[in-house]
């Protein structure tokens, strides 16, 4: 497949750009919006550090795409990927990021994955699957089809896999998205309402070698 651009497998020095990218594209995602209830230059901050921790899991357990001009990020983790947990939390030196959770931002995570859970025990009951843990796009690259070719790309790369096809997962909660994941052949598997205006989406890649129905 030809592209105007060459995917290619991130490396731990451009991390720091990368999680820059996604500090400044996840900062419109209504679920950090309900989280950081202080000023952009702050969340941005603290964005930054979850996105170096979520890119140190990511290169351990799973691959990172990028471009040669660092504009996207997309972090893909394999069947059998193990959820995040305070072990990881500790092995890729989040803690310090966590200081800054008063305890009204715990209550809100508490409540996120009580709302949540029942997306988690499907995805637990689905088996094998791959999922896009993360897709932030350089926002001078929105809206120019740049993100739809990745998406292509980098799913056919995943169902043309050796191994069993399995579907391709991935999560949202800012319901703008939804269209541009639909027009790339995701569709909604399921929906958990975290309070009222916000809601967690997980969606499924509608390939015929994903065999699913609904």
């Amino acid at each position: 497949m030809k592209t105007e651009f060459k995917l290619i497998k991130a490396k731990k020095a451009h991390f720091e750009k990368l999680a820059t990218l996604m500090a400044n594209t996840l900062i419109k995602d209504p679920i950090n919006r309900y989280f950081f209830d202080i000023s952009d230059e702050s969340a941005i901050a603290e964005l930054k550090k979850a996105g170096l921790f979520l890119l140190k899991f990511s290169n351990r357990y799973g691959n990172i795409w990028t471009t040669e001009n660092l504009k996207l990020v997309c972090m893909v983790l394999p069947p059998g990927y193990p959820p995040i947990k305070m072990i990881h939390l500790l092995r890729f030196n989040h803690l310090p990021g966590l200081a800054h959770f008063k305890k009204n931002s715990l209550k809100k995570t508490t409540l996120v994955q009580k709302a949540t859970r029942e997306l988690e025990t499907l995805k637990k009951q689905l088996g094998n699957h791959w999922y896009i843990q993360t897709l932030c796009i350089d926002n001078s690259q929105q809206g120019k089809g740049f993100g739809s070719r990745v998406l292509e790309e980098i799913t056919a790369t995943l169902h043309n896999e050796k191994q069993a096809p399995f579907p391709i997962l991935l999560e949202t909660t800012n319901p703008d998205n939804i269209p541009f994941y639909q027009k790339n052949k995701f569709r909604i598997l399921a929906t958990a309402t975290i309070q009222e205006n916000l809601w967690q989406y997980l969606l499924v890649h509608n390939s015929e070698a994903t065999n699913m129905e609904g």
